[in-house]
């Protein structure tokens, strides 16, 4: 018999470098705006909550470089909070509140990290008959079989919000999934993407 299962293994390792170049490390599963808000953000603080401070800084302040191209006035919270404990939500207000008091902000943007969930799936083992053809004389097949395997993935579950200064409202809110991330850039460069997408869309930029 004659294997024909190169020219497949070819086609399955190209389509499978197309998915990779083409999937997004972040994907927007919801996201919310009130309806009856309808002015747009000229100045914001930028909150990234997290027990680590290097990855609140990177998060804070790539997305207040994103800010800025659009030509919004931003600013990372740690400049104005250094110290800022995301388990204690109402003292971590009341400082953010102080913090700002004054200083023209007219929104305040939190992300934070809502769960990490780790999934297994298991993809069972296949086989068929690939048929070919040698020297257009006599037709040679081959079964062809894939064994079964497992996967492993990492879902990083985000949600951020946007409150108006004044009444200190949420007027926005936008939840996100990222999938197996390598580290922390992997989430925070796509989501920041994103959220200045959906403020976009949501015309509160």
């Amino acid at each position: 018999m004659i294997m024909c299962g190169y020219r497949r293994m070819a086609a399955l390792a190209t389509a499978g470098l197309l998915l990779a170049a083409c999937a997004s490390p972040n994907i927007v599963v919801g996201s919310w705006k009130d309806k009856d808000y309808h002015h747009k953000v000229t100045k914001v603080l930028v909150i990234g909550l997290s027990k680590s401070a290097t990855r609140r800084r990177s998060f804070e302040d790539t997305l207040v470089a994103r800010f800025h191209q659009r030509g919004i006035e931003a600013v990372p919270s740690f400049r104005l909070v250094p110290l800022l404990d995301p388990l204690d939500k109402e003292g971590a207000k009341e400082e953010v509140r102080t913090a700002i008091q004054g200083k023209g902000f007219d929104a305040v943007l939190v992300s934070h990290l809502i769960s990490v969930d780790k999934r297994t799936s298991y993809t069972p083992p296949t086989s068929h008959i690939e048929y070919g053809v040698y020297r257009n004389i006599m037709t040679a097949y081959s079964i062809v079989y894939t064994p079964g395997y497992l996967e492993h993935d990492t879902i990083v579950s985000l949600e951020t919000n946007l409150y108006d200064t004044r009444s200190e409202k949420l007027v926005w809110s936008m939840t996100s999934h990222s999938f197996n991330p390598a580290d922390a850039m992997d989430v925070i460069k796509p989501l920041s993407r994103n959220i200045i997408h959906d403020l976009s869309v949501q015309g509160l930029i």
